[in-house]
């Protein structure tokens, strides 16, 4: 392959490839053939890899680049089939996507990307003029700038991975056409120069090296007056956009013209021939070598390239921010040394003994081995390091001030920091430092469990994993992925197991916040208490009184709902009370805005005077109410994804409210929110956890007897979605004695007549599914809302497809579909879509049934559906395999089972996508696995009671293997996949993605 990591590659180091990969444009791939790369998603997803070095990326990386910080519960899935779709394309060119550790890789024959050539060729160009070779140094930066044709990522739309990427390579374009600037300016190359320099000043106006290039280079070309010029112009521009003076270079330039006394670009330049002129030459001092890399070093990679990708930018001052113990120091650490690989001139500097602003500057002129005289600012300025890491920079009065004049007056070089909290510098770019992440793929090991056992093995060489990864992840999640806590409570290790210190902690015999290291550390970081500790005692009294309020909640919640809380006691100080917190590295801020406390954090504010949940109570119950309502219509994506946000909140006050001694108005209000979000529980996967709830709150004497009533109809209306064979007795008596009661008629009543009609027409009841349906049609024509009327005639077509009439069911569909494209409902239009694609293909119209099953796929990619998104996709491969697609349903029934499988188990769902993956195989050739499955689907319907007449389209497919292997064969192979239907299922689903 003749794509490698960037420092490995030299200029005409590349064998023709194969295959072209072209991102800084149009994402294409140049091949003999169009390469049918999909749509935005799909597109973006090849991107991601194909722009990665090495060519890979983890499941959670693909789905954050393609949905951002709030996917749907369906990305995953989503990315599969996308994964489906780019082999198939691919696989012609001798390319593929291989299943890779907890991500996928792009892999094959050889192939080129021209963002991986332009970042090479760019740094190669770079190396070569830092070295003193100008002409070489121009040859390749035209080369890696005559790689752009267009927008980068042009035809992948604003998927989030790509805004921050795409600002990131026009950012490396402008320093590198400045580079090329320079490069032909010292060349003599002067006319080329003026018309390099000139163009970037005309696209970057504020770019103070293009104009001094342009003045330079103008100056050199015998063309005086247009130097001085050129100086006037920039000095105006900056004076009169930005109110800033021009910094040293080109604020000296003009009297430098006037006095003639500026040096000859030319001399003093190592020539092609590595040569130089010696007495020009200035000696530069050696910096001392970094500090040891750190080790182990994990989880932190994306962490590094983000820092990487801002020092590529251009950004003079970047800061990782955290609370003490977090790991800015090591994540600091790596990146000087991915950059010292660079061949950047690197220093390390660390700061902790120092107090003022003047102090470490002149800690960091000793470190560079230059003379400060009476400009530190100056001698740093002008010194060897092109990237100076000062660590530990919190306490550092005025460091803010002092580094915002240097990156003011001088070009070189940038800083990375790490501090508590910002510093305060112009044009400073923070990286918040988050803890590790503890959870992993299935099989994986995560960042935070790999570092509990390499600081485990440390103390106890012979430490043997065994079985305790789960023991060791449930640790690493109480410590909230913090480092050093990881690293204390590892030293244990010497005497204890995993399991032990799990049972200690669980049974509060060992405090988390109290371990201390059993080596050598700080007294700063003698314990994770000490740290949190000190933190909060520099909080002001807003922000002590908002950490005890988000304290109250096990995990995320949204800004708006924690300022909704916060609201009776902090009024107008929220913003700055919750800046503060997020500063000291106290609470997180993901970029969806939520904010958490880490686990220690919250202990920590909990033992030190309780976090209630009595404020939270009226804030969530409203929340679930009001967003409960709007997920029916138009705004049901927006309102899903508000209370998606907020999950950890509604899961706080429904474990409050079903815990021993909860106050009455606790358990009301848990139960209005639980009714109020009927639809929430199925959209977002929550059915589990909602029917625990519901449950349990059944059981509470202090419970209203309706509202027990309403909570059986809820529990049924779920129990049905999941097969659940209590869902009939459940609706039955929940609607039974919510009509006794004067129940209203609002939507759990018409869900719940409509859950039973569906489920008793599944089972093939005629008499009770219609006597149900009108039921439900007498009920929300009472309510006299036209959207429960509405629900209710999608109903009528269900029952009419379950009971055979295809007619009376498509119409319906038909109908019901008009009707939420008019409101405007995403999810009602894809389960519609989704009814009209099945019925479409049993009547054998199969192009306009593959239409609207697509349509529906890719609405689908863009919601959360829950388990509906599992039925869709293995009626989307039914509808696929009987229009004769046979590889696009294969990919598409085995998303869809292993979804199934993993997060929505429902027998119903395994027996149906067996049913058609037996269809696939007998279209495929393979009639004996086709027995096999079949035998496995119908024994999981005869446990369900269900009756398979063998007339649909799939069973028609499958049939024909049947016919080929005879009556006899086949049963004697499909009795060995009833014998064990789980396994058959297990086994398809171990096959590699």
């Amino acid at each position: 392959m003749s794509r490698r990591p960037l420092r490995e590659c030299g200029a005409g180091s590349y064998a023709v490839p194969v295959v072209g990969v072209r991102l800084l444009g149009p994402v294409v791939v140049e091949a003999d053939t169009t390469v049918p790369l999909g749509g935005a998603k799909q597109r973006g997803l090849f991107a991601l890899l194909a722009g990665s070095v090495p060519p890979r990326r983890t499941d959670d990386q693909l789905i954050q680049g393609l949905w951002g910080e709030e996917p749907p519960a369906s990305a995953r899935n989503a990315v599969q089939v996308y994964v489906t779709g780019l082999r198939r394309a691919l696989q012609p060119l001798g390319l593929g996507i291989a299943r890779s550790g907890d991500g996928y890789a792009l892999t094959g024959s050889a192939y080129e990307v021209d963002v991986v050539r332009f970042e090479t060729v760019v740094a190669q160009g770079r190396a070569a003029l830092r070295g003193g070779d100008a002409g070489r140094a121009a040859d390749l930066l035209e080369q890696a700038l005559r790689l752009w044709g267009g927008t980068p990522f042009d035809g992948v739309g604003d998927l989030p991975a790509f805004e921050q990427w795409r600002d990131a390579l026009v950012a490396v374009r402008q320093s590198a056409r400045a580079d090329l600037a320079t490069a032909l300016l010292r060349t003599g190359r002067y006319d080329e120069a003026i018309a390099t320099a000139q163009a970037l000043v005309a696209d970057h106006p504020y770019d103070e090296r293009g104009w001094v290039v342009a003045a330079t280079a103008q100056y050199w070309a015998g063309r005086q007056a247009a130097a001085l010029e050129t100086c006037t112009r920039a000095r105006d521009l900056l004076a009169d956009e930005l109110g800033v003076d021009p910094g040293p270079e080109l604020a000296q330039l003009p009297t430098q013209i006037l006095r003639q006394e500026l040096r000859d670009p030319t001399e003093g330049r190592a020539a092609p021939d590595g040569g130089a002129d010696d007495e020009a030459a200035e000696p530069v001092p050696s910096l001392p070598p970094l500090p040891p890399a750190p080790d182990p070093f994990v989880g932190r990679q994306d962490a590094v390239q983000e820092v990487l990708d801002l020092v590529a930018a251009g950004r003079r001052v970047i800061t990782l921010v955290g609370m003490g113990g977090i790991g800015k120091t090591t994540l600091s650490l790596a990146v000087a040394h991915r950059l010292d690989e660079a061949d950047r001139a690197v220093l390390f500097c660390e700061l902790e003994a120092e107090t003022d602003a003047a102090s470490a500057l002149d800690r960091v002129c000793r470190d560079l081995g230059v003379d400060p005289e009476d400009d530190a600012a100056a001698a740093i300025g002008s010194g060897p390091a092109d990237v100076i890491v000062l660590d530990n920079a919190e306490q550092v009065d005025g460091l803010g001030a002092a580094l915002g004049d240097l990156v003011r007056r001088y070009a070189a070089p940038q800083f990375v920091l790490t501090s508590r909290t910002h510093v305060g510098a112009r044009g400073e770019q923070t990286v918040p430092v988050s803890p590790l992440m503890v959870g992993a793929g299935e099989g994986e090991a995560s960042p935070a469990t790999e570092l509990f056992w390499a600081a485990a093995a440390r103390v106890r060489p012979d430490v043997d994993r065994g079985g305790d990864d789960a023991d060791v992840r449930q640790l690493c999640e109480l410590l909230g992925g913090i480092p050093l806590a990881i690293e204390l409570v590892a030293g244990r290790m010497r005497t204890q197991t995993p399991a032990h210190l799990l049972r200690r902690v669980v049974e509060h015999r060992t405090s988390l916040l109290d371990t201390r290291s059993t080596g050598h550390l700080p007294a700063r970081q003698a314990t994770l208490r000490v740290v949190i500790d000190a933190a909060v005692g520099s909080l002001s009294g807003p922000a002590r009184q908002l950490l005890r309020l988000a304290a109250g909640v096990d995990g995320w919640v949204r800004q708006e709902t924690l300022e909704q809380v916060a609201d009776p006691v902090l009024a107008d100080d929220f913003l700055a009370a919750l800046d503060e917190l997020s500063s000291h590295g106290l609470a997180a801020v993901d970029r969806a805005g939520r904010v958490r406390l880490p686990p220690p954090v919250r202990e920590f504010v909990r033992e030190d005077g309780g976090a209630p949940v009595e404020p939270l109570l009226p804030v969530v119950v409203d929340l679930a109410e009001e967003f409960g309502a709007r997920l029916y219509g138009p705004e049901a994506s927006e309102a899903l994804a508000n209370l998606t946000g907020d999950a950890d909140v509604l899961g706080t006050v429904l474990n409050r409210a079903v815990e021993d001694g909860a106050p009455a108005e606790t358990v009301a209000a848990a139960a209005r929110l639980l009714i109020a979000l009927r639809r929430y529980w199925l959209l977002a996967s929550r059915i589990p956890e909602a029917r625990r709830w519901s449950g349990v709150l059944r059981d509470r004497a202090a419970l209203r007897e309706l509202d027990r009533a309403r909570l059986a109809i809820l529990d049924g209306n779920l129990a049905q979605w999941v097969d659940d064979h209590r869902a009939r007795d459940l609706l039955e008596s929940g609607l039974a004695d919510a009509t006794r009661l004067g129940a209203p008629s609002d939507r759990l009543l018409v869900s719940g007549w409509c859950s039973l009609a569906a489920h008793t027409a599944t089972y093939g009841e005629v008499d009770t599914a219609e006597r149900a349906v009108a039921q439900a049609a007498a009920t929300a024509a009472e309510s006299g809302d036209p959207l429960l009327v509405g629900l209710v005639q999608d109903l009528e077509g269900f029952v009419a497809n379950q009971l055979g009439d295809l007619e009376t069911a498509l119409n319906a569909s038909l109908r019901g579909l008009e009707t939420a494209r008019a409101a405007g409902d995403e999810y009602d239009i894809v389960t519609l879509l989704t009814a009209a694609a099945e019925v479409l293909s049993e009547l054998g119209r199969d192009a306009e049934a593959v239409r609207f099953a697509d349509e529906a796929f890719e609405r689908t990619t863009r919601l959360e559906l829950g388990p509906q998104w599992v039925v869709g996709l293995v009626i989307r491969a039914a509808v696929q395999v009987a229009a004769g697609q046979v590889a696009a349903a294969r990919g598409s029934v085995l998303e869809g089972l292993r979804s199934a499988r993993r997060q929505h188990p429902a027998p119903k769902t395994f027996a149906d996508g067996l049913r058609t993956m037996a269809a696939v195989e007998a279209a495929s050739g393979r009639d004996e696995e086709a027995a096999r499955l079949t035998g496995a689907a119908l024994a999981i319907m005869a446990d369900l009671q269900l009756d398979n007449d063998g007339t649909s389209r799939v069973d028609l497919v499958a049939a024909a293997a049947r016919d080929r292997m005879g009556e006899e064969a086949w049963r004697a192979v499909g009795a060995i996949g009833a014998a064990d239907p789980m396994g058959v299922l297990d086994r398809l689903l171990a096959e590699p993605t």
